[in-house]
């Protein structure tokens, strides 16, 4: 393993110095050059990365969905006998990526919200850049409309019940689909706003993921260069995954993920989930 990232390492000193010859001043040029490294610079330069022994995945996968009578929201009462089961468990944190801004039937959004009641439970919130103007009319020094970015909170009944709320913080890029960069705090009209994945880290280790990642030692150099943490300074940050994604049954999976329905009817091992962080998430076709 150190070979190879010697061998990165000397690939991106290589690109570094043909990017010198074609002239810095072709901004352009380095942009491009910068993005078609930047997956050499992760593997030579970071830390190496261990996946958590801690971290279960539960999917809303297709095989769950096609049971269910609806599938925009997620049927609520569904949604209760999922949590119901993991409760049961005895998780660390049980994570919802699903979007719980809008009313259902308001019988099962009230025996969800008495499910949520019950457990360690979070979940993300949805955030519109500049939305404000839309969301509240404010309008700025210039009579235009506010450019405070929104957050769209889950409805009283769901954020009432949850133990903590956070965005969505994991952009994709638009050419290939992968993700490598992250943010821990926003500025939205609530304020100074942190991620999904600051708050569950601040929950499980007790400090803030922006204070333990802030400390550069572990981030090793080659000669002059040195990949950093932080790609700026509004706290966005570099990511460097584990593995690949994964896939309900595969044996290859950087965490174990388990299928909805399956856990909703209690059928799987609780030592499975007993003392984890258990993110629920959706992946089945069409996305809510």
């Amino acid at each position: 393993m150190k070979k190879i990232k010697t061998y990165l390492k000397l690939i991106f000193l290589s690109l570094v110095s043909l990017a010198i010859v074609i002239g810095f001043s072709k901004t352009n040029v380095f942009e491009s050059i910068d993005n078609w490294t930047f997956d050499i610079r992760q593997i030579a330069f970071a830390p190496d990365t261990i996946a958590s022994s801690n971290i279960v995945m539960v999917w809303l996968d297709e095989g769950t969905m096609k049971n269910l009578p609806y599938r925009s929201p997620v049927p609520r009462d569904f949604l209760a006998t999922l949590n119901n089961a993991l409760v049961k468990t005895e998780p660390k944190i049980i994570a919802y990526d699903i979007f719980f801004k809008d009313p259902s039937f308001s019988n099962e959004d009230i025996v969800f919200a008495r499910s949520l009641s019950l457990g360690p439970c979070y979940a993300v919130m949805p955030m519109r850049i500049g939305g404000c103007e839309e969301k509240n009319g404010e309008t700025n020094s210039t009579g235009k409309g506010s450019l405070k970015d929104c957050v769209d909170l889950p409805l009283p009944l769901f954020k009432n019940s949850l133990k903590g709320l956070g965005l969505a913080d994991l952009p994709f890029n638009a050419f290939d689909s992968i993700v490598r960069f992250s943010k821990f705090e926003f500025s939205t009209d609530l304020g100074i706003t942190p991620s999904i994945a600051a708050i569950i880290f601040e929950n499980i280790q007790e400090e803030k993921a922006i204070d333990v990642i802030s400390n550069q030692k572990p981030w090793p150099s080659f000669g002059p260069f040195k990949l950093t943490p932080f790609v700026g300074n509004n706290q966005k940050t570099f990511i460097r995954f584990a593995g690949q994604p994964g896939e309900i049954g595969s044996k290859t999976n950087t965490f174990p993920t388990y299928p909805a329905s399956l856990v909703a009817k209690g059928v799987l091992p609780q030592t499975w989930f007993k003392d984890k962080i258990v993110l629920v998430g959706a992946a089945y076709q069409d996305l809510e």
